[in-house]
């Protein structure tokens, strides 16, 4: 006795949707796959007739319409090639060159006969002039260059050379590190070689007279601290602008010719010196009243004290008693020696005032660099004196 299999368990309400879903599909691309195993050999060559037949009636668009139908469908026919050479020589005769040496190229993919290697080649050497046009950029080989035509950028290496642009509006721009150059426009001609130069770029390095660490742009753009490397930069002007801190930033404007190497010299600030070594002008000019006041004090003593000597020695010569005759020469010869000592004193003192005088005169007259200003042109450097 066999026994009866299991009924196959429901289906869910997830399966059945899918089902449905499948069957539906199954349902709507039955024709087109009837379709396509319709497509078969008599019919793409019926496709091909009909071409032939509008290309010999003048009926370029048309005929291209039936080529291109019959195309995908060429290895029914074993003639995928001769379909493409077809669809190339519509596109010549309508006058779409572009197009058409594109089509013969896609001929050469299939055609293996070198007699219709050879046509097909032959075909594009004639049409290239009337499908193309070309253009040369003589450039550095440091620049990359920018391309646009149509919305369309692609970059390319200098020297850039184009062979294959069609006819229209295109815009290039070459780069240098980042920075770009001014853009410029062309316009490509079929048959025509446009040729362009652009200018070397120019070496720029900001070199400085301190330790370096300054922060510094060009163009309001970062660009690191100082002392700079060599940069490459498109010729142009350009604004330098360095740090200091406590003070407004130096600048610097420049101009950057083609394939120059320029150096530019920051002049940082000079430090300035402790306030126990400077000699402030009023210092010297109170010092020199001092000391002359006291030298000429002590030289006015000092012609009082010669008074007195000479007094006392008119009465040393009146004198007659021997006690007279010594205290008087005994004070004569005191006074002489502190008149003797008080000018000394008096003509040093009146040195020193006169040395200290004159160097209040070249601090207040001459003065000595104490800052550099910052100014759009540079550091100018200030004269003055050190208050």
């Amino acid at each position: 006795m066999s026994h009866l299999a299991a009924p196959p368990p429901p289906l869910t309400g997830a399966a059945r949707r899918a089902a449905w879903l499948l069957l539906i599909a199954l349902t709507l691309a039955a024709p087109h796959l009837a379709y396509a195993e319709r497509v078969d050999q008599k019919t793409v060559r019926a496709w091909i007739k009909r071409g032939e037949s509008l290309f010999r009636a003048g009926r370029l668009e048309m005929a291209l319409v039936m080529f291109r139908k019959a195309e995908p469908h060429g290895e029914v026919v074993r003639d995928r090639a001769g379909v493409r050479w077809n669809i190339a020589r519509c596109l010549e005769e309508l006058k779409q060159h572009p197009e058409a040496v594109e089509a013969f190229e896609a001929y050469l993919e299939f055609e293996q006969n070198p007699a219709g290697r050879k046509d097909g080649q032959a075909k594009i050497d004639e049409l290239f002039p009337k499908a193309f046009g070309q253009m040369e950029i003589e450039c550095n080989e440091r620049l990359r260059i920018h391309l646009e035509h149509e919305g369309k950028e692609t970059i390319h290496r200098c020297p850039g050379r184009w062979v294959r642009l069609r006819e229209g509006h295109y815009r290039f721009w070459a780069e240098i590190d980042g920075r770009l150059y001014p853009p410029q426009d062309a316009a490509i001609r079929v048959g025509e070689v446009s040729r362009f130069q652009i200018p070397p770029p120019g070496l720029l390095t900001i070199e400085t007279t301190s330790k370096g660490g300054e922060a510094y742009r060009i163009n309001d753009d970062e660009m690191g601290a100082l002392p700079s490397d060599q940069r490459a930069l498109p010729p142009g002007a350009y604004r330098i602008e360095v740090a200091q801190p406590g003070e407004a930033p130096w600048r610097r404007e420049v101009v950057l010719e083609p394939g120059e190497a320029l150096r530019v010299l920051y002049e940082a600030p000079r430090p300035a010196p402790p306030a126990a070594a400077r000699w402030q002008p009023w210092v010297y000019g109170a010092s020199s009243g001092v000391a002359l006041i006291v030298g000429g004090a002590l030289l006015w003593s000092a012609s009082s004290n010669a008074a007195v000597a000479d007094d006392n020695y008119a009465n040393y010569l009146k004198a007659r008693r021997p006690s007279d005759v010594a205290l008087l020469r005994a004070a004569v010869e005191g006074a002489q020696d502190k008149a003797h000592q008080q000018r000394l004193y008096g003509w040093v003192g009146l040195g020193v005032g006169g040395v200290l005088g004159a160097l209040t005169l070249w601090q207040i007259g001459a003065g000595a660099p104490v800052a550099l200003t910052p100014h759009d042109d540079g550091a100018a450097i200030t004269w003055g004196m050190r208050w």
